[in-house]
């Protein structure tokens, strides 16, 4: 979660930022944001050709493992926090690319470098654009810390075992230093290693924000002595920040929040600050934009000298098409300390909006407001102020007659695709609503003019009606997200979720000095009153004495007096709700009064905090919004992949619906439709028919009679198909009484049999996700591709995956169309590509540079095609299991098949979600605390073994197998396997060995390389027996069966497959 903008730096410039010595944090338990952390320590950006390579960063086990020494050293007990799910927001996709264009024409001239084989350029550019903490990098930490945790045993072992040594090595150290000679320094935190032993790594996944999670555990558990991460700590009453942690300098820089509170002179008022980090923009509540403009105030240095990655982030995105101000040389400035000025002077964040509210004359706020509404939205927006105008006088608006150009007129008059057409259309869209647009902006103006003319303070008027509904957008959510932060879920003991107030108890002690203060005041002025009132009562009385010595005067006097001290009490009183209620505006928050994060389980927060469920998709739910933002590397292919898979989305998201006992609809957004949002409704038909058909394949799994089937066997993401097939067998099994499927699912508690093993709920959650793909049918009838899965035995996964692909025809040979950051479409790895190349300069012109082109044969076509779909298959496999880690890749990679790697990320991470929705939905079902079997599945070392258990699923895919595939069989070409195999089997042996050491040389960073090939033919010949079978079964089109009998008849007239076969037989000798 990026900081609050611009904070950091402000406290640098007021000095309360303090560098101290590490050695003050030895003994203590420490916070650590993850996010944060992995960012701050450059773990993903030290390896260049992570983002072209895909999936996880090869040596990030290696780097974490490294840090988590140096804390172990330092004596230091670190908790690390995960981020968790995401408040509603109201965000939408951008239109381009979210990285510039300069760093668009970067990744281009980086594979350019590539494709040219200067693997050091290409690599040298991509380090200048990498560094994004993707979540699956963050996940992955899990298994790390996993990993980290098994160790510790032999880890301590060690550290007995060399006691000795390290007592020998301290008393020769102290020795030389009495002698007077020159030692090199002992790490403060080294001094002994006597009771020093290794501790388990803590951490869990916060319900929502990770800093709320931690202040709460700093400031009023106080299990922790500090907490590290960024400036939005403070926002959430963290009292001792740390900022960063430098073990190579060996120091560390904190922040007190007290002193920044006194600094910032809110003190009296903390929850003005925490209006000003909102209003100044963190990841739940951007910018607010009047605050950003031309008419502020001079920045300090706090909006000058930024550095770090949030800075830069905004400093970037201000520049981008999407983000820049109005026209004129506008410029957007931001300041912190202006943002905290404006607060203080209007007393809280809403004043300050509210003072903006029906602004429109600011360029800036226009072209912002236009960039994140649709074209309908502003046309509509615009025509009405236009209708208002005096005399109904022509305005130049976006209806005007220039606008009508369509989508068709633009194809024929460019001979573009309908895809790039649309693409240019969009961005024709774009450029009208963010660039300085003079016909919005004239027509504002002008209205604005006209019903000032003509009405006078009628116009005034007007305008206060008339709201920017920008900035009526962003006050909604404003009030969302500060009472969400101002009242955050956290996670407590036991697994129970708690409401955390930051600042209540200093808030609490304001009050209760202002209401001292307030009664001081009132008894004075009642004592004062009351004097005050007894001298005129006491001249009246005398006067009336004088007058005609009446008695009736002394009474109506004490009775005016009595009066006067009520109407006294009164107006103390109105004076007192005044101030409660000005506290209670500016600071003093209530609980939040509902939202869809209440229809979540406690449950789903369990699942959560181990890191079984990730938090895209229930985010999604939470907020109401699907976003698809743009890929690295954008293709038409990927477009139609997208497509594909969004039935299987919304199934997914059903899933998770029926567990948060929500309906809520869902808007999806993607970058190749720009303002064109889907939306993406529960669909209860279907949802109940899957409870039905899950319920009724569960009763069959756990079944006694079944059970015995499977005890003894290792669970896959087929086994319940394995299962269900020989029950079939058995049909005496499959006759069961539908004695709930009658019920009704909204109200009747679900009943679930009794799971107590780890097998058993893998089993039930994979069961639930064979029947989202279709696989398992009612009453555990099998599907036929089912059938066919059924048999196999190894990369259980993967031939998933590849068998979805291959159904909606996402794998195959065909050439890849890639479209860059200007809409323009080119092919890759085809030979008009290669020879000749397109480079698109300024303004979409391509040059091009003609080569002599080779006579091109059928063979040489036959082996780019067996080669494409040979590496895409191979692709599809970790590389994991073949590395030690050690080593960052540094080899050449395939543009194609980095493309093709988004297709396949869209499948696996919608495979993933499928068996999390099934996880989850069978917690949100069971009888939580009414039977002893479920106390147990809820425990937390029961969850935490079940996260380790679904973290040796396949991780996220990369191109490193594809990649390693190609250079073989290209290597392997040139042998003329079919004259080598009638040599003894000797220099057969020997020609192979060679031929693998030049591979290893090649690509150092795997140590298995021979495994890695041979599980890489191994998974394509399943694949091709699959295809032939489900090709048979008129499942596959003829046309994709005919690919993969093509690509292994020339591998076959390679000899690769017998090549294969020798070196499988012979493989101890190798």
């Amino acid at each position: 979660m990026p900081a609050v903008r611009g904070l950091e730096d402000y406290l640098r410039t007021l000095e309360i930022v303090e560098a101290r010595p590490l050695h003050e944090l030895q003994n203590t338990t420490i916070g650590i944001d993850v996010f944060q952390w992995l960012r701050s320590n450059n773990f993903i950006c030290r390896e260049s050709l992570h983002s072209a390579l895909g999936g996880l960063p090869v040596t990030l086990e290696k780097q974490v493992h490294e840090q988590l020494n140096k804390f172990h050293e330092w004596r230091m007990t670190p908790l690390f926090v995960f981020n968790g799910l995401k408040y509603s927001q109201n965000a939408r996709a951008p239109f381009s690319s979210s990285r510039s264009r300069k760093y668009a024409a970067k990744r281009k001239q980086a594979w350019k470098s590539m494709e040219n084989n200067n693997v050091e350029k290409a690599m040298e550019l991509f380090s200048q654009i990498s560094g994004y903490v993707s979540v699956s990098a963050q996940d992955d930490l899990i298994r790390i810390f996993s990993r980290w945790n098994a160790l510790i045993p032999e880890k301590n072992r060690s550290l007995q075992r060399g006691d000795a040594a390290a007592s020998a090595d301290l008393e020769n150290h102290d020795q030389n230093a009495q002698n007077g000679e020159q030692a090199q320094p002992r790490p403060q935190g080294q001094e002994s290693q006597e009771n020093n032993v290794y501790r388990p790594i803590s951490w869990f996944r916060a319900p929502y924000y990770a800093a709320s999670q931690m202040a709460y555990l700093e400031s009023q558990e106080e299990m922790l002595h500090a907490v590290c991460g960024g400036c939005d700590l403070l926002m959430f009453g963290g009292e001792k920040v740390i900022l960063n942690i430098d073990f190579g300098t060996s120091s560390f820089e904190v922040v007190d929040l007290e002193k920044v509170l006194f600094a910032l002179k809110v003190e009296l008022n903390p929850y003005c600050f925490v209006d000003t980090c909102l209003l100044s923009g963190f990841d739940a509540s951007r910018t607010f934009e009047p605050l950003t403009l031309s008419s502020a105030p001079p920045a300090s240095l706090d909006s000058h000298h930024h550095h770090g990655y949030h800075s830069h982030q905004h400093n970037r995105r201000g520049k981008e098409p999407g983000g820049r101000g109005g026209g004129g040389g506008m410029r957007r400035n931001f300041s912190f300390s202006h943002s905290l000025d404006m607060v203080q002077r209007k007393g809280s964040g809403l004043r300050v909006i509210h003072e903006f509210l029906c602004t429109f004359n600011d360029a800036a706020s226009s072209s912002s407001y236009n960039s994140n509404m649709s074209a309908s939205t502003l046309a509509s927006a615009v025509s009405t102020r236009s209708l208002r105008s005096v005399g109904a006088q022509s305005q130049r608006s976006m209806k005007s007659s220039k606008s009508a150009y369509t989508l068709s007129t633009y194809q024929r008059k460019h001979k573009v695709s309908t895809r790039a057409a649309s693409g240019h259309i969009d961005k024709m869209l774009q450029h009208m609503l963010v660039a300085p647009n003079e016909n919005v902006e004239d027509t504002i103006n002008n209205n604005t003019s006209a019903a000032a003319a003509v009405g006078g303070v009628g116009g005034d008027e007007e305008d206060e009606k008339m709201e920017n509904p920008k900035y009526r957008e962003y006050l909604d959510l404003y009030r969302v997200v500060r009472k969400r932060v101002c009242n955050a879920k956290v996670l407590s003991f036991n697994g129970e979720t708690k409401l955390y107030q930051p600042f209540r108890w200093m808030n609490e002690q304001i009050q209760k000095q202002k209401k001292e203060q307030l009664k001081t005041q009132q008894s004075e002025q009642e004592l004062n009153a009351e004097e005050q009132r007894e001298i005129e009562r006491r001249q009246e009385v005398e006067a009336m004495r004088k007058r005609d010595g009446g008695g009736a005067a002394p009474a109506a006097a004490a009775a005016a007096g009595g009066d006067g001290i009520r109407n006294a009490e009164a107006m103390d009183s109105d004076a007192n709700a005044e101030v409660v209620n000005d506290v209670d505006d500016d600071g003093d928050v209530g609980v939040d009064d509902g939202g869809n994060e209440h229809n979540i389980p406690c449950n789903v927060y369990r699942l959560l905090g181990v890191g079984i469920l990730s938090t895209f998709l229930p985010s999604a739910i939470l907020g109401g919004h699907l976003i698809d933002t743009t890929p690295l590397i954008d293709s038409r292919e990927l477009e139609q992949a997208m497509n594909n898979v969004l039935p299987l989305r919304t199934r997914i998201l059903c899933i998770f619906q029926h567990a948060f006992s929500t309906q809520r609809m869902v808007s999806l957004q993607r970058w190749f439709e720009p303002n064109r949002d889907k939306e993406l409704k529960y669909d209860t038909t279907w949802t109940s028919q899957w409870v039905r058909n899950y319920r009724q394949c569960i009763r069959v799994l756990f079944d006694a009679n079944v059970r015995g089937l499977w005890r003894e066997r290792n669970i896959s993401l087929v086994t319940p198909l394995k299962i269900l097939l020989e029950a079939n067998a058995k049909k005496d099994l499959l006759d069961i009484k539908d004695e709930d499927d009658e019920e009704d699912d909204k109200t009747a508690p679900i009943r679930m049999p009794a799971l107590t093993t780890i097998s058993e709920v893998l089993t039930a959650a994979y069961c639930g996700t064979l029947i989202t793909l279709g696989l398992v049918r009612e009453r555990g009838a099998l599907s036929k591709v089912a059938h066919a899965l059924a048999k196999i035995n190894k990369f259980e996964f993967e031939t998933i995956l590849a068998l979805e692909m291959l159904q909606k025809e996402d794998l195959s040979e065909k050439a890849f169309t890639l479209i860059d950051e200007n809409g323009k479409e080119f092919q890759i790895d085809t030979f008009s590509s290669h020879h000749h190349p397109q480079q698109h300069g300024h303004g979409g012109h391509q040059q091009h540079h003609h080569h002599p082109q080779p006579h091109v044969n059928q063979q040489m076509i036959h082996r780019r095609r067996t080669l494409r779909l040979l590496t895409r298959c191979c692709s599809l496999l970790p590389m994991r299991p073949f590395i030690d880690g050690k080593r960052e890749w540094t080899s050449k990679l395939s543009h194609s098949l980095a493309a093709f790697n988004h297709v396949t990320t869209v499948y696996h991470t919608n495979l993933r979600n499928s068996i999390e929705s099934a996880i989850c939905w069978f917690y949100c079902h069971i009888d939580n605390g009414v039977r002893p079997h479920q106390n147990v599945l809820i425990s937390p070392a029961f969850l935490k073994e079940l996260a380790l258990s679904l973290k040796q699923l396949p991780p996220e895919p990369c191109s490193a197998m594809g990649v390693l595939i190609e250079q073989f069989v290209l290597r392997f070409a040139d042998i003329n396997w079919n004259t080598v195999k009638k040599l003894p089997d000797t220099q057969k042996y020997k020609m192979i060995t060679v031929e693998f050491e030049q591979l290893q040389r090649q690509f150092p960073v795997f140590n298995k390389t021979q495994f890695a090939i041979q599980n890489c033919m191994q998974f394509f010949y399943q694949i091709c027996t699959l295809v032939k079978e489900l090709g048979d079964a008129q499942i596959l089109r003829n046309a994709v069966v005919q690919q993969f009998e093509n690509a292994y008849e020339y591998l076959r007239e390679l000899g690769v497959w017998d090549a294969i076969c020798f070196m499988e037989v012979n493989q101890h000798k190798m």
